[in-house]
């Protein structure tokens, strides 16, 4: 049921565009959640409304929200053999993105990859994992405060806003 009324959202945005399109003014949709909480600007919806990707305007980051409220995920990785100490995150899969590991959002900033010895990492959900030395491209992981709380009520409402009036000729 959540999906349909996503997917009736996504179309009625998208005709909104189609009907606007030919007009000179700037506009954007911004994306609430069940409760009101502004999450960010709409860059893109996934495949059948099962996640929407958007720009959080304060880190000016992506982040992929999932058609449940929860953000996508990925792996913190450590130096370190117990998970403390400095963390990094995927280089390029975090390049523009913010990430969800388990509680918290991380992001970096870095122009390029960290060449660390990995021998540890801590999973989206769960403990801890001990990996043999590992060379990936990370980058120092640095958290993220957001606006709104996790995870977001459902369903999602899509507004359609003007930026700046459209002149006409």
């Amino acid at each position: 049921m959540k999906t349909i009324r996503i997917f009736v959202v996504v179309l009625t945005v998208s005709a909104v565009f189609l009907i606007t399109g030919t007009t000179k003014s700037q506009a954007e949709v911004s994306v609430y959640d069940g409760d009101g909480q502004y999450l960010g600007t709409l860059l893109y919806n996934g495949v059948d409304g099962i996640a929407v990707q958007i720009l959080i305007p304060s880190y000016e980051k992506t982040a992929i929200l999932t058609h449940d409220g929860n953000f996508y995920g990925d792996y913190l990785y450590f130096e370190n053999t117990d998970c403390t100490g400095p963390a990094y995150i995927y280089y390029r899969l975090s390049r523009n993105r913010l990430i969800k590991n388990q509680d918290n959002f991380y992001f970096h900033e870095s122009a390029e990859p960290a060449n660390v010895q990995l021998n540890s990492v801590l999973p989206r959900r769960g403990s801890c994992i001990g990996i043999t030395s590992h060379n990936l491209e990370v980058a120092p992981a640095q958290e993220a405060l957001l606006s709104f709380e996790t995870p977001v009520a459902t369903p999602l409402s899509f507004v359609y806003e003007a930026i700046q009036p459209g002149i006409e000729e």
